[in-house]
């Protein structure tokens, strides 16, 4: 799409033309952040509302299904409360999350609540067969990860929601790694609750929430006026997207209100994307000695988002992001903040792994220099 670039530049600055490529770990350039806006009074509810656009649901209902959090351990800890865990009573929790978001679903949790570890498959997808051993008449709630921060593999909600409609069992979405790359839907999602940290969506702070029944009633952590103005610019910034004339035409049912460019923006975001995972996967596929962890099969790239990590056989993942770094090309390296995720998936993350990760205003350009310095990094 046309507009990606000077739409970029217009609302982040000039860094997106620096001569360093980074492939961060959050899905984005790490020095791309909003230019400065400020939050006024009416600022807050403006972002509940703007929410309810981006996440299709009912927009005069976010002020109370839609909260924002100054951090993910402090929604979580509202989600907790909210469903009224007991001692004796179970909640399962996904492998694919990062160590700190695991962390604080342990922490919010009462005294007594066990948790059952949900593991991923070796594409890094959560197998919904495999609930059945983990779920019993105990259990209160199922998180499911949309999209896997390790390997970019993406998993339907749908199929969770309705094995356990009708039971006293909540799902809850775990958005966070998704919120950057393509378009969410609660309409259809049918899950109980969806929650989201903002780092990975271009510059945002803090944490959303929603939550179906009962709502959600108040903020937690003391919201900031910088939250709520990073958010309301990153949102803006889709909306933006969504209204040039190149973007992805929505369908009939979501040609409404603001949710027609927010949806627009984020298929134009997901289409870019697709075509750069196919590169990356193809020069990736390239290194007999690459491993990726994940789906690595060019033409199912749609089946993930564009995070990719590796490892490299007879090498150690700091040695070559070291020398991808020197390079030029910044990467993340290490167990990558999520040593539960590589263990599942059978990688030790004391040696650790490789990841890079595409955004939509990443070139091909961009994605062959990637590959020329990997191969220089491999010798």
């Amino acid at each position: 799409m046309r507009a990606f670039v000077p739409l970029v530049r217009e609302a982040f600055g000039e860094a997106v033309e620096a001569p360093r490529l980074d492939f961060d770990p959050a899905a984005g350039p790490r020095s791309l952040l909003p230019r400065p806006a400020a939050a006024d009074a009416a600022a807050l509810d403006d972002l509940r509302e703007s929410l309810a656009w981006f996440w299709n649901t009912n927009a005069d209902w976010a002020g109370r299904q839609v909260a924002v959090g100054a951090s993910y351990g402090a929604l979580v800890a509202a989600l907790v409360e909210v469903f009224g865990l007991r001692r004796g009573e179970a909640v399962v929790l996904p492998l694919s999350e990062p160590d700190d978001r695991l962390e604080a679903w342990r922490e919010a949790l009462p005294e007594g609540v066990r948790i059952r570890e949900w593991r991923p498959d070796r594409r890094g997808n959560l197998p919904v067969a495999n609930l059945d051993a983990l779920v019993d008449g105990n259990t209160r709630i199922v998180v499911q990860t949309k999209a896997c921060p390790v390997t970019g593999a993406l998993n339907e909600t749908i199929p969770v929601a309705q094995k356990f409609a009708g039971t006293p069992v909540r799902v809850v979405a775990e958005a966070s790694h998704f919120l950057s790359h393509g378009s969410l839907d609660i309409r259809n999602l049918r899950c109980d609750a969806l929650i989201a940290a903002a780092d990975g969506l271009f510059g945002a702070q803090g944490a959303a929430l929603w939550l179906r029944d009962p709502p959600a009633r108040r903020e937690r952590g003391a919201v900031g006026p910088a939250t709520v103005a990073a958010w309301g610019r990153s949102l803006a910034y889709v909306e933006r997207l969504g209204s040039s004339e190149d973007a992805p035409v929505a369908p009939p049912s979501e040609k409404f209100g603001r949710r027609e460019a927010m949806r627009r923006g984020m298929q134009a975001i997901r289409q870019e994307e697709r075509i750069l995972a196919r590169r990356m996967l193809r020069i990736l596929g390239r290194f007999r000695r690459v491993r990726i962890l994940g789906e690595s099969d060019e033409v199912r790239a749609a089946a993930r988002v564009p995070t990719f990590t590796f490892v490299v056989r007879g090498r150690e993942a700091e040695a070559v992001g070291d020398a991808l770094r020197r390079s030029g090309v910044e990467v993340g390296t290490g167990s990558l903040g999520s040593a539960a995720t590589l263990k599942a998936l059978g990688v030790d993350p004391g040696a650790g792994a490789v990841r890079v990760a595409v955004a939509h205003y990443h070139t091909a350009d961009d994605v062959r220099r990637f590959g020329d310095c990997l191969g220089a990094a491999l010798g």
